[in-house]
């Protein structure tokens, strides 16, 4: 099954069979052949993917993301690669901003006005029992994270009798998020006045179903659906090949297919890409950094010793040490000792670290600070400058994607010809009463370049007090477990794994150069010597 495939517990169940007189794909048609714009989109969200999905994530793509140096032995990359623990910045920064605007319960504007119909979605908006709230918070964080992301509005494929029927085997449209890695293609059209107009979607959906062989084990079975404005179609993989065959289709008369997308990072129609990707390089660069770093540590934490003078015999026989024994030789101009790292590339890679530490932290207040360049389509004025930030253009654009959500789900309603009416005022509204004025934005931009310097010229609590002043942070978090948060994701990301037992005693032998002797295996520094960092 693909990395990218997300395991879905619902599926729509049609009650008819394949409809022989439906035009079908050809079953030798490659219905799951990704478009070359999701191939390019990919590409980011390949590294955002891994990032979300921590240090095991990260690790298991080994070089793509860890490169192995020239000439670094294949043994010694898995040494290294098993030591580099990554922190969750990307992950922990985008589920911050995610939860921004619902802190406050997202509502209904003039909600009590709306049709009998669909009065009952906000309760259970994707028939998975997320409520409105927690799935708009859903949305948004996933759109922050790739750029974009897809509600589709489903209709179940059944005909009640009566109203009363369909109110009592709750039959309603409902929401389903589409996670953007797993719509790969689309074709459109432009009406003649200029507006984009989807004419097929596919996208990727997967289920457990029992196993036909074991009733006590299940299966994961792909599927991949296709949707045009006047038909649907759902193609199952052959188990065991990577082939697809129709398995399932019809047509519906919505007349278009129930799509809207949500932009935070848009390039074109269809096509975004992730507004915070230069935090996920950073975070990159950090697993990177800190790779290195616990390497020379590795290295550096444990002494080299060395010998001179040792006679020949003495050589031969090899020579014992330890932490009960005396090094003794024949030879008055015998030398032993251990040869330490002076430090400096550990100091300077602590202050990488360090510094890209602090960048990343930053870099979760982008949002909050950068302007969108555009006014808002009602022409109001969020700010002195007359422009949004990002924060708001993004909380603006998912408020308008769940509100067209809605009246789509009103059009299925509708398709059987009894026309439903929302009312104009009608919205779907999220928090946005950020205090963000222009003159707070620019503060905040000094702070940051305060904190960034090198040395720093602000702590990280004034720092954190005065963002937290902003509303950057929410006025319920202290700074003490701010801290807390921040020096035991740190501590966790530091931690390198260490060998299971410690070897007290080395023998020193012929390493094959008979001008020096050197233990292949050493004790632990007794020096202790390691990293202090920040944090």
């Amino acid at each position: 099954m693909p990395d990218d495939l997300r395991l879905e517990t619902r599926f729509t169940q049609y009650e008819n069979d394949t409809n022989p007189d439906l035009p079908i794909g050809d079953s030798s048609a490659k219905v799951d052949k990704e478009s070359a714009a999701f191939q390019q989109m990919n590409r980011k969200w390949e590294l955002v993917t891994d990032l979300l999905g921590g240090t095991d994530a990260m690790q298991d793509r080994g070089e793509k993301w860890l490169p192995r140096e020239t000439k670094e032995d294949p043994e010694d990359y898995a040494i290294r690669k098993s030591h580099s623990e990554l922190y969750d910045a990307y992950k922990d920064t985008t589920e911050k901003i995610g939860a921004k605007p619902f802190k406050v319960p997202a509502k209904l504007r003039v909600g009590d006005q709306l049709p009998a119909q669909l009065q009952g979605i906000s309760e259970n908006v994707d028939r998975q029992g997320n409520d409105l709230t927690s799935f708009c918070k859903n949305l948004f964080t996933e759109s922050v994270r790739y750029g974009m992301s897809h509600v589709f509005v489903e209709s179940p494929q059944l005909i009640p009798r009566n109203l009363k029927e369909k109110k009592e085997k709750g039959i309603r449209p409902y929401f389903i998020r589409i996670h953007p890695q797993d719509l790969f293609g689309w074709q459109f059209t432009r009406n003649e006045s200029g507006e984009f107009i989807l004419t097929q979607i596919r996208w990727r959906e997967a289920r457990e179903e029992p196993d036909p062989v074991n009733p006590y084990q299940e299966v994961v079975m792909e599927y991949v659906r296709v949707w045009t404005p006047t038909a649907w179609e759902i193609w199952r993989r052959v188990r065991g090949s990577g082939d697809y065959r129709p398995w399932r289709s019809g047509k519906h008369n919505l007349g278009k297919i129930p799509l809207v997308t949500l932009y935070t990072g848009w390039e074109s129609f269809m096509m975004a890409s992730p507004p915070l990707y230069g935090l996920a390089r950073l975070n990159l660069r950090h697993y990177r950094t800190f790779s290195e770093q616990c390497n020379i540590l590795r290295f550096c934490r444990l002494p080299v010793y060395y010998a001179s003078g040792v006679t020949e015999k003495e050589y031969k026989d090899g020579v014992e040490f330890g932490p009960n024994s005396i090094v003794m030789s024949q030879n008055k101009d015998f030398k032993f000792g251990v040869v330490e790292h002076q430090g400096n590339a550990i100091k300077a890679g602590e202050r990488d670290v360090d510094l890209t530490e602090r960048r990343m932290e930053v870099f979760g207040t982008t949002p909050y600070i950068q302007r969108s360049g555009v006014q808002s389509a009602t022409g109001r004025h969020y700010t002195e400058t007359g422009r949004e930030t990002l924060m708001q253009s993004w909380i603006r654009a998912g408020e308008m994607v769940m509100t067209d959500a809605y009246k789509l789900a009103a059009e299925w309603e509708s398709s059987d010809g009894n026309k439903l009416v929302i009312p104009e005022e009608f919205k779907v509204e999220w928090f946005n009463q950020f205090n963000l004025s222009y003159r707070a934005t620019e503060e905040i931009r000094a702070l940051n370049e305060a904190y960034l310097a090198d040395p720093p010229r602000l702590d990280r609590q004034t720092w954190f007090e005065e963002l937290k002043r902003r509303d950057v942070f929410d006025e319920a978090l202290s700074f003490e477990e701010y801290d807390r948060r921040m020096k035991k994701a740190f501590k966790e990301a530091r931690k390198a794994k260490q060998d299971d037992a410690a070897i007290v005693t080395s023998k020193l032998s012929h390493s094959g150069d008979p001008r020096g002797l050197a233990a292949k295996e050493n004790p632990p520094s007794p020096t202790g010597a390691g990293l202090d960092l920040k944090g």
